[in-house]
């Protein structure tokens, strides 16, 4: 990278000005509820500022590359050590109890793998479940569940262990380009910055890619040195980097933006090992292409594609750049959505974002024309992921996460090439210390506090009765050893965070545990199907997991029936559709939002005898039937199969419920009110059908439905 010796030396005190004013505008718009013409008005003037001194309007440039040198002294071992212990406890402290339950996305991910470690590796595929997800990271999980056993440890402690193992891999590759000391810097970004300790806290195949990726740079880093290795010698350098690039989209949906700004990396600097690197990229994906061409695959894609033809445009292009307020302000995701976001200020704290916007004026009037021209281009396809889907999701932008680092670490060292080389490690050391301050409390506090208020914050994100069972249901191991827990009779069997948590001591579904020795049963369904439930198992104990929440339906009920029971023969029914199920949850993940779920209905179809003539499986039946039916948009099923369910079976109060409120949708107002009022008489019942019936006299004195 060559000097530009064309302007004045900045002075160090104006590096220190702008570094000041960064940091006052990024907090000012991460910490402060300002009106959002304020907030527009200033993200727009320190963006134009920044841009405005990138291209030279203000003549700066620099003396040397501070990449290149030696800032500070590298540390004895002692502190080296230390520091990997720390980077170690921030990362497995608090490891099940941050975020208390898995999300929909980490229990999906969880059941695949448990597939893997149960059943072997006959049930492996390519592509998984609608969004069609690549396999790496889930064979990982397979493997490792298989050797530590199935439990929200092992589900948690694989990303942790991933996340760790990315902090020496980021120095390696820092090294392959930089001096020992700037690489040092990177480190220590990633090991204490908020979004790196972010990323390791969810089983997501995102973690895996940002390692993969700092690997990927440091086999770049080879072709500096393509003779230094025999091997090397043997094979093109570029050969290896295109193996490893192409093994890539095993990892996540986000890598071919990683992967097309390797490529040109090769091709701005390492001409010659393009043909090596495209060869061997393409001989490693070619499996996964082609299992994604018989898999028709794209859908998921063209679903979450941030441009719709029937919105304004203004909005959608507003969504897109959603991700870069998250990188330093501040999230615009809405409150009731998680969507792996921020929750206080941005991914990068206002000291780091500080760095980074100083650290990009550093760069583009130190490096030659074309790192500027490979930054610049590799900075927007690694973003063009979360643009093009509306920004709503953190691991379809985290490749971008080492170039964020890179360009702090570089505004950093311009600030400390200022200081005497003795005041440089005190500086050094107080940056740290207080961005770890802010990042420990964003996420020890913060974020913990998140899940620490359910209503407000858990909407299509965790399910709080699921976790609230798994208390009960540890407390009942104790006492009483592995039971059988039925946890697939509930209509929607995409959230599997139960049997995932549960299985160590799920007799029905651990293959290692003997039914016959269970001294308990439990079964997981919703709360007004107690009274059903009562006449069959007298003996049972009922827990409501969610009385506080005020759920339309009543939410979810655990029932305890300690064994042997009188009514075995009706407990045995319950086990066989339980088990039925479980074969569903593939063809649930397979065919969702934009597939048909016609062919979950099709398996419900043949499995009917398993639940025909039962009053509560005939209830769970029709109530899985209409779940489907509604996934589709088909309201007329979705109300068909609810008029099943209370003919046939169990007449609960949410079943009328639903009915009530699918007639009041309709403005059939008479049929509604009836559902309605026969919800209030149902025994034990728990729904909202009274204020049902309040919108209905309110509608049927105006004229108008309320709005969804």
């Amino acid at each position: 990278m060559a000097k530009n010796p064309d302007f004045p030396t900045v002075s160090p005190k104006m590096l220190w000005l702008l570094f000041g004013g960064f940091t006052l505008v990024n907090g000012l718009l991460a910490f402060f509820p300002l009106p959002l013409a304020w907030r527009a008005a200033l993200g727009s003037v320190e963006l134009a500022f920044s841009l405005a001194m990138v291209l030279g309007w203000a003549g700066l440039s620099f003396p040397k590359q501070l990449w290149e040198e030696e800032l500070v002294s590298f540390p004895p071992t002692w502190i080296l050590f230390l520091l990997l212990l720390t980077t170690a406890y921030l990362r497995f402290t608090h490891l099940t109890t941050l975020s208390q339950w898995p999300l929909t996305d980490e229990a999906k991910s969880g059941y695949f793998a448990m597939q893997l470690a149960t059943q072997g590796w006959g049930s492996a595929r390519l592509l998984y479940d609608f969004s069609q997800l690549p396999p790496l990271y889930t064979w990982m999980e397979g493997v490792f569940f298989k050797v530590f056993g199935v439990s929200l440890f092992s589900l948690w402690c694989l990303p942790a262990l991933l996340s760790l193992l990315t902090v020496p891999a980021f120095y390696l590759a820092a090294r392959a380009f930089f001096s020992r000391s700037f690489a040092l810097i990177l480190a220590g970004l990633m090991a204490f910055g908020f979004w790196p300790l972010y990323a390791g806290r969810f089983s997501h195949p995102g973690v895996l890619l940002l390692l993969w990726e700092c690997l990927a740079v440091w086999l770049a880093g080879k072709l500096k040195t393509k003779n230094s290795h025999r091997a090397f010698a043997v094979i093109p350098p570029g050969f290896y980097l295109g193996l490893w690039t192409g093994a890539g989209f095993y990892t996540f949906t986000s890598w071919p933006g990683a992967a097309l700004a390797l490529a040109l990396w090769v091709f701005f600097f390492h001409r010659r090992a393009l043909t090596a690197f495209l060869g061997g990229m393409i001989l490693v994906y070619l499996p996964l292409g082609v299992a994604g061409f018989q898999n028709s695959y794209g859908g998921y894609i063209r679903h979450v594609w941030g441009f719709h033809s029937g919105e304004a445009w203004v909005p959608q292009i507003l969504r897109c750049f959603w991700d870069f307020c998250a990188f330093f302000w501040e999230s615009p995701v809405p409150e009731n959505l998680f969507a792996y976001k921020p929750f206080w200020g941005g991914y990068l704290n206002p000291l780091w974002g500080a760095c980074f916007f100083l650290g990009t004026i550093v760069f583009s009037r130190m490096a030659s024309a074309p790192w500027v021209k490979f930054g610049s281009l590799a900075f927007i396809l690694l973003y063009l992921p979360g643009f093009l889907t509306g920004g709503v999701e953190m691991f379809r932008v985290i490749p971008i996460l080492p170039l964020l680092l890179a360009g702090a670490a570089l505004g950093l060292s311009a600030l400390l090439s200022g200081l005497k080389r003795t005041w440089r490690w005190p500086a050094l050391g107080l940056f740290f210390l207080l961005s770890l301050g802010m990042d420990g409390y964003h996420l020890f506090g913060v974020y913990q506090n998140v899940w620490a208020h359910p209503k407000d914050n858990w909407f299509g994100s965790k399910s709080l009765d699921r976790l609230r069972a798994y208390g009960l249901l540890e407390d009942w191991r104790k006492k009483w050893g592995p039971g059988l827990i039925l946890c697939d009779l509930v209509p929607d069997l995409y959230d599997q965070s139960l049997p995932l948590a549960t299985f160590s001591f799920n007799a029905v579904e651990n293959p290692g545990l003997d039914p016959a020795q269970a001294r308990w049963a439990a079964v997981f369904t919703n709360v007004n199907y107690r009274d059903c439930l009562e006449k069959r198992f007298p003996q049972a104990q009922w827990a409501w997991l969610a009385p506080d929440m005020g759920w339309s339906d009543g939410g979810g009920m655990l029932a305890f029936i300690p064994l042997p029971c009188p009514s075995t023969e009706a407990l045995g029914r319950l086990v066989a559709a339980d088990q039925a199920m479980r074969e569903l949850v593939p063809a649930v993940f397979d065919n969702r939002d934009y597939r048909s779920r016609q062919p979950v209905m099709e398996k419900l179809a043949s499995l009917y005898p398993l639940f025909e003539n039962d009053p509560y499986l005939e209830s769970c039946f029709w109530e899985k039937i209409a779940d489907n039916a509604y996934g589709d948009g088909n309201y007329d099923a979705q109300m068909a199969a609810l008029r099943q369910a209370v003919e046939k079976g169990c007449p609960a109060a949410h079943l009328y419920n639903d009915l009530g409120a699918l007639y009041f949708r309709r403005s059939r107002f008479k049929e509604a009110r009836q559902n309605f009022k026969e919800a209030l008489i149902c025994p034990g019942a728990h729904t909202s059908a009274a204020a049902g019936l309040e919108m209905l006299d309110e509608a049927e004195k105006t004229g108008q439905l309320p709005k969804d």
